[in-house]
């Protein structure tokens, strides 16, 4: 009965008995082991997901093995060898580039059961988690041009769920009817001095040109946009309003405190490990998950602080 059974646990563990989990995956086929596997873009990002994944895992009984990009001659093959040997039961692959993601998923498509977190290019093929970036931009563009902005740019990263990013702030901008240009997106690659140059390219412009405001596709360029716009005698938010994404730590810390989207990093980790979870346990089909939720979004949040203002231009 299960009260027998909890009574003979309490005595195991009063003796200091812990199951050995070896003898344990050896009688059930299973490690219990998730692979958490990809590139740390930003450490509250990476963290604050990881820490959504890893939660959800012990809580089912798991735990989370992490496996990080680290440079630009990071192997597949050493990947996926290493998946398989280790024998892990699934695998969350988080924040990979198209071109990496499509490697491991035809190299372990129906080898090994797999969520993508943050990988864009995904959809239809496994159960995706990302966040909402139409609604977020949505919310961005709404509230400046609640501010009076309409002349609104971008800088951009480089990487694809960045590269999304770019597109949903395009669509936005023309459903709101906005005036929409190439040069008004401009790539920022991550690197602050690639984002201040970025932010020159845009506030060089002839001033009835200049955008009043820039969105930027995390919130480490938006920090290079304010250090920028200070040092070409502009003022923030009087004269420029700077909206950032992710709602970091500098976010907060920012002079002016910056505008930003909140992702919601451990609610998609959460999600993520659940939905992996849910198809190891036999409580969902691999298959059926990947064709009936093909692509799951988490909401988001803007967070309005002191880098965005009315436009002074009236």
């Amino acid at each position: 009965s299960e009260k027998t059974r909890q009574r003979v646990l309490d005595v195991a563990r009063q003796m200091g008995y812990r199951p050995n989990q070896v003898a344990r995956s050896v009688a059930t086929g299973k490690t219990r082991v998730i692979a958490f596997v990809g590139a740390v873009i930003s450490i509250d990002f990476a963290m604050e997901t990881l820490s959504g994944v890893m939660s959800e895992a012990e809580k089912n009984g798991y735990t989370v093995k992490v496996m990080q990009r680290t440079d630009e001659n990071w192997s597949i093959r050493h990947v996926v060898d290493t998946l398989l040997e280790r024998r892990v039961d699934g695998v969350i692959f988080f924040h990979m580039d198209q071109d990496l993601w499509d490697q491991l998923n035809k190299e372990l498509r129906g080898a090994i059961p797999m969520v993508a977190l943050s990988c864009v290019g995904t959809q239809g093929s496994i159960a995706s988690v990302n966040s909402d970036n139409h609604e977020a931009y949505e919310q961005i563009i709404d509230h400046l041009m609640g501010q009076g902005h309409r002349r609104i740019a971008m800088i951009a990263g480089m990487s694809y769920s960045i590269n999304e990013r770019s597109v949903e702030f395009a669509q936005v901008m023309i459903d709101r009817g906005l005036k929409l240009e190439p040069w008004m997106i401009q790539r920022g690659d991550w690197e602050l001095h690639t984002a201040e140059k970025a932010t020159r390219v845009l506030l060089d412009r002839p001033i009835d040109q200049r955008p009043t405001a820039i969105c930027c596709a995390n919130d480490e360029m938006a920090m290079a946009v304010l250090r920028t716009a200070r040092s070409m005698g502009i003022d923030v938010p009087g004269q420029l309003s700077v909206v950032g994404f992710g709602e970091t730590n500098v976010a907060p810390m920012a002079d002016p405190p910056l505008t930003s989207i909140d992702q919601s990093y451990q609610a998609m980790g959460s999600l993520a490990s659940e939905k992996l979870i849910d198809v190891l346990e036999n409580r969902a089909d691999g298959e059926a998950l990947a064709a009936n939720t093909p692509h799951l979004t988490i909401p988001t949040r803007l967070v309005i602080r002191q880098s965005t203002a009315p436009n002074s231009d009236g």
